[in-house]
């Protein structure tokens, strides 16, 4: 059977104009990975939008860092400034979950008092900075999930991530 070089190039044209969506709406779509895996694979997830469920950790001196205590000793610091806003990669979804996360933000330290911590699901632009400090930058588009309470509580249930 001979398929002609024209009806051959049709094919491929329709191929790729069905492919094509599905493609581009999973790319906006993201990843769904952990910290874990950022930190053992960032060249994999450079540049590109995922998604992490992750506790949130200040020292409120220099960052904010989304953490799992699978991997406890690594992280990717977060980054949900307003400033430069028009030289972020991605917009910033600025609405209740977003305002939660300033607020609670703010009260790390009380929340550690009282054995307590932010959970949620991050959504951003990973940027890996090899040789720097932060070498791993997620900067932040949207905050979901938002939850406090003990980190044995099965709603964080991060520990089968890794």
């Amino acid at each position: 059977m001979h398929i002609r070089p024209r009806k051959l190039a049709g094919i491929f044209l329709t191929m790729f104009a069905v492919l094509l969506p599905a493609f581009s709406q999973a790319n906006k779509l993201g990843f769904n990975t952990t910290v874990c895996k950022l930190a053992e694979h960032p060249e994999r997830y450079s540049r590109r939008l995922v998604r992490v469920r992750a506790f949130v950790s200040s020292d409120f001196v220099h960052r904010t860092v989304l953490v799992n205590q699978s991997c406890d000793d690594v992280g990717a610091a977060l980054d949900f400034t307003e400033e430069d806003e028009g030289k972020r990669p991605i917009s910033l979804v600025k609405d209740q979950s977003f305002r939660d996360l300033q607020v609670l933000h703010g009260r790390i330290p009380e929340l550690r008092l009282n054995d307590q911590f932010i959970y949620g699901t991050f959504e951003g632009i990973f940027e890996w900075h090899e040789g720097t400090i932060p070498s791993r930058v997620l900067v932040l588009h949207r905050v979901t999930n938002l939850y406090v309470g003990k980190q044995d509580d099965p709603k964080f249930a991060l520990r089968d991530e890794h």
